[in-house]
């Protein structure tokens, strides 16, 4: 079967005529840039590593030969070519969403394509079926059609608005620095496409807690490393009011922190001395 990407730089569309970007631009990874410099970055050094990220980016492609995912919509004729029409995927997409994703793996290909044959079709009928899922960077960067979209009450009123603003538009995505290649680009791409705009006003980088060497945590350690504790633990050890002013003292935007005992207990002290004043 073949593999599905998204075309980074493609200037027209599948049936040849130019997509319409906002400002006229006709290529998708220039729309992408003009788009990125719409939104606030906190640190603003956000801007130039999402900017290095979709300048240096390949062709996405989103298909994975996996057991489990989101189905692609894909469906072959009896000489192995794609059938390539909107109306039939969108009759998948309404398919899934009244009985969720595994019917697309539960029928065969003859009994979903004529659940979802357009009544006026006119092409090759369906003979097999892309078993291939996508990639799951679709799923998160899809969040901002399928939540703030779909949801009105999420929506900002008239009066608070922007003119050019679009309602739906959040108000701020809050990830980690290495987002930048990964939720934060896949969500700006997929909502500039579908939506014809970037799905947030504002993008705040927050750091990581690393171990007393500044090394990342991470579940792939070699045995007999230890790891931090969780925050239960530190909260019975030191009281949840402690935990909490380490973290305003600590944790700023894009700074990474050591989780310690050494941290704690200052925070302790100083907590026990602004206890004394109080």
């Amino acid at each position: 079967m073949d593999q599905w990407f998204i075309k980074i730089d493609r200037e027209v569309t599948a049936d040849g005529s130019p997509p319409i970007w906002a400002g006229g631009i006709y290529n998708f990874r220039k729309a992408a840039l003009k788009a990125i410099d719409g939104v606030k970055w906190i640190p603003d050094w956000g801007i130039n590593r999402i900017k290095g990220a979709v300048e240096s980016r390949p062709d996405w492609c989103i298909s994975r030969q996996r057991t489990w995912g989101v189905p692609i919509p894909a469906f072959y004729d009896a000489q192995g070519n794609p059938i390539l029409d909107a109306t039939v995927v969108r009759n998948v997409a309404a398919l899934v969403e009244k009985h969720g994703s595994n019917v697309w793996f539960e029928k065969n290909a003859t009994e979903l394509w004529s659940l979802v044959k357009p009544a006026n079709w006119s092409g090759s009928d369906a003979a097999t079926k892309s078993n291939d899922t996508l990639d799951v960077w679709i799923d998160s960067g899809s969040s901002s059609r399928a939540v703030l979209m779909r949801r009105a009450e999420l929506h900002h009123s008239t009066h608070t608005s922007q003119p050019s603003t679009p309602s739906w538009q959040a108000d701020v995505y809050l990830e980690g620095s290495d987002q930048h290649r990964g939720w934060f680009q896949s969500s700006l791409l997929l909502s500039l496409a579908g939506n014809g705009a970037a799905p947030y006003k504002t993008v705040l980088t927050h750091g990581f807690m690393v171990d007393e060497d500044r090394e990342k945590i991470s579940k792939s350690k070699q045995a007999g490393y230890v790891k931090p504790q969780t925050a239960e633990a530190y909260i019975k050890e030191w009281g949840a009011d402690v935990v909490r002013l380490w973290v305003a003292r600590r944790i700023t935007a894009a700074t990474s922190s050591s989780a310690r005992s050494a941290s704690g207990k200052s925070a302790k002290r100083t907590a026990a001395s602004a206890t004394r004043c109080v």
